[in-house]
């Protein structure tokens, strides 16, 4: 259960890095982590493997949307 608690807390965290970078509060995941912690005690480890690739892939467009930060608009 240690292990569910702690890749929640990264998905909320990741959530909210993507949130600095794009003003968008991305309620979806918000509503997924309460889902997650509501059935925390029936959670299975197909649930856990899920909850691992959605936070890796948001993670990826985490580094993405910094990259795009970095850019230098010319005429902007």
């Amino acid at each position: 259960m240690e292990k569910i608690i702690k890749l929640l807390k990264q998905y909320e965290e990741t959530r909210q890095h993507l949130f600095a970078y794009t003003d968008t509060f991305y309620d979806a995941i918000g509503y997924d982590i309460e889902g997650y912690w509501e059935d925390l005690e029936e959670l299975t480890d197909e649930d856990v493997k899920d909850l691992q690739q959605k936070i890796k892939n948001f993670e990826a467009l985490t580094k993405v949307w910094a990259k795009i930060w970095k850019v230098d608009f010319k005429y902007c």
